[in-house]
């Protein structure tokens, strides 16, 4: 009893695998292999499309298992942005007699690519194959009448992105080798404005100066002969500048120049006037003249250099007998980069700024 049992059960077993309700097996199993070429699956999503409706997205890993209901219309969806979609169509009718015998796991690949620049990608605008069942070969598989309509345009454009996926692995390498022999540029420390200092006061004392003789005049000529003995930077001068007050306005004194004598107005004690004479002071250091940088002693000059896979632009500024050199290298898989004298990176910001005439 338990033998005859055992046998049902195995039976039992066996055709759960094979079917899931009466008349025979329900779901076509179809394994995918998913490729994202020189990317990963970050914000990889696979669309499960019936009949032109949305039935399920799912995040793309690199093995999915897969399973669509027979009798039906089907399209996926492999999509990830920056890249081309792509879909492939599959039709899951199959004779009823058939189905009840199930088929065998078929396997699919895809292989996303990104959108390089310049590259005819028409053709993805439709699926990329179209897997039925054929009855010539009582199995599912390629329409090859379908295949045959877009391989040559098909096979064309993948050998082209094949090629730009390689150059830019290349240019990654290179990229990295460069940056290896450029000296890092230096970290931007942020300043935190502070107040200034504030100036410290000294306070400057000058040696007592000699009480000035003070000399009483009875005449206009005895002050002239006055004025014209006093001495003038330091008495050596034989030709001293006279008051021109005299025959005029007493109170006007002589001009006061850095390290000349002037003559103040004065009363003595009988009421007449009297002049003292004082002495100016003077730093004695003249200021240095400052030279400015003009238009006229800076020069530019820009050269462009257009190579296999990248454009240079060559800016040269020279400012007296000193020439820094800034450059912009793009490459055709759309990187940029900026440099000073080659071994500094600089923003774009500033690159734009020099080249469009601006301050250093």
């Amino acid at each position: 009893m338990n033998r005859y049992l055992t046998i049902i059960l195995l039976i039992f077993a066996s055709l759960e695998g094979k079917s899931q309700f009466s008349g025979g097996v329900r779901y076509l199993p179809m394994p995918v292999q998913f490729v994202v070429v020189n990317g990963d699956f970050d914000q990889t999503t696979v669309y499960l499309r019936r009949g032109g409706e949305t039935v399920g997205a799912f995040k793309g890993q690199k093995n999915m298992n897969m399973r669509l209901e027979y009798n039906a219309d089907y399209q996926l969806d492999f999509t990830k942005p920056g890249y081309i979609t792509k879909s492939i169509h599959v039709n899951t009718t199959v004779p009823e007699e058939r189905r009840k015998y199930g088929f065998d796991s078929y396997k699919i690949g895809v292989r996303l690519f990104k959108q390089y620049e310049g590259v005819n990608i028409v053709i993805y605008n439709q699926p990329v194959a179209s897997i039925k069942y054929l009855p010539e070969l009582d199995e599912i598989g390629y329409d090859t009448d379908y295949t045959r309509s877009i391989l040559s345009l098909l096979t064309q454009t993948e050998e082209i992105l094949e090629q730009k996926a390689k150059d830019e692995v290349l240019e990654q390498k290179a990229k990295e080798k460069e940056k290896k022999l450029i000296k890092p540029a230096p970290t931007e420390i942020a300043v935190v404005p502070q107040a200034p200092p504030q100036e410290k006061k000294v306070e400057i004392v000058e040696p007592p100066k000699p009480t000035p003789p003070i000399v009483k005049l009875t005449e206009v000529d005895s002050f002239q002969q006055m004025v014209n003995a006093l001495p003038v930077n330091g008495g050596d001068d034989p030709n001293p500048k006279s008051n021109p007050a005299v025959g005029g306005d007493p109170t006007v004194g002589i001009d006061v120049q850095a390290g000349t004598e002037k003559m103040q107005p004065g009363k003595g004690e009988d009421g007449n006037d009297l002049w003292k004479v004082e002495k100016s002071v003077s730093t004695g250091v003249e200021p240095k003249p400052i030279i400015l940088l003009t238009p006229d002693t800076i020069s530019r000059s820009i050269e462009r250099i257009v190579e296999p896979n990248r454009v240079i632009t060559l800016l040269r500024v020279k400012e007296g007998d000193q020439v820094k050199e800034y450059r912009s290298v793009t490459y055709s898989w759309g990187g940029q980069y900026y440099f000073m004298d080659k071994n500094y990176s600089i923003s774009e910001q500033l690159f734009n700024h020099l080249i469009n005439g601006g301050a250093k």
